[in-house]
């Protein structure tokens, strides 16, 4: 039997976040049975804790292989968040013989494919470039966009990348070095920090913050060392209070201004709630 996985960046329990799953399977005579299931929007370590009980439901009577799905890109999340927590569960279990394997097959892509070279030229100075990609469109939608772009560039430059997706109504920045403004719902988003939000008709505006860095003082290679929560500052224009009590986000305003504290930790994003007070 196979216990395979997919994981999902994200790591709370609420509504909008992403949904992980464990599959317990086996083939017999060219027929896939499927026996227990596990999908649910969940911590990581809850993610664990499933292929547990499911290697724990066939009660030992044949071999289970936990497989996780993972590729290029989720390895060193793998490495740095699964693997430790897959031996905190083996260790509390008394169970030597529990791990959990990456999924490290070569996936192969099927269908039509095209590609996309860009040409930089040689030392390009204070040069730019923007594009978009449709996926599957239709006629339609091609000569529509073609006549108007369905985003704005709010700002680019070495400080900042900020774009404003005119049908989501989602505006994203990317703060590099530190990022200001009086006319954006983001007033003041500290360096190496990503930040989206979203206004709702009923006026609540969805946030998610998010940073790349891992916090890793161990420079190298390659680390055992796990990621480190770093908290991020972001300040919004107006004053906002969370619907709900999140554990990383601390909120406060003054002066007609909301600072943000986020705490994040393996690169995942934290999503919130907010409501104009």
């Amino acid at each position: 039997l196979v216990a395979y996985g997919d994981p999902a960046p994200s790591e709370n329990k609420s509504k909008l976040s992403s949904t992980k799953s464990v599959v317990l399977a086996g083939l017999l005579k060219g027929v896939l049975y499927v026996f227990n299931c596990r999908l649910d929007r969940g911590l990581n370590s809850e993610f664990i804790d499933w292929y547990a009980d499911l290697d724990a439901s066939v009660d030992g009577k044949v071999t289970v292989y936990n497989i996780m799905e993972n590729n290029k890109l989720q390895d060193p999340f793998f490495q740095q968040v699964f693997r430790p927590l897959v031996a905190e569960k083996r260790k509390a279990m008394g169970a030597p013989h529990f791990t959990v394997q990456p999924d490290t097959k070569k996936k192969t892509g099927e269908g039509d494919f095209i590609t996309a070279y860009l040409d930089h030229g040689v030392s390009p100075k204070e040069a730019s470039y923007e594009y978009l990609m449709l996926v599957k469109p239709s006629g339609k939608e091609s000569g529509k966009y073609a006549k108007k772009q369905p985003y704005t560039v709010l700002q680019a430059d070495n400080s900042a990348h900020v774009v404003r997706d005119e049908v989501t109504g989602i505006t994203a920045y990317i703060s590099y070095c530190g990022y200001k403004s009086t006319t954006s719902l983001a007033s003041e988003i500290e360096a190496e920090t990503i930040v989206m939000e979203r206004k709702r008709n009923d006026g609540s505006v969805v946030v998610s913050v998010c940073t790349p860095d891992l916090g890793i003082t161990q420079k190298g290679y390659t680390t055992i060392q796990p990621s480190q929560p770093l908290t991020k500052a972001v300040s919004l224009n107006g004053n906002y209070a969370l619907v709900e009590d999140n554990p990383a986000v601390k909120a406060s305003c003054s002066d007609g201004q909301t600072r943000l504290e986020v705490t994040c930790i393996h690169g995942q994003p934290v999503e919130f709630v907010l409501v104009q007070k």
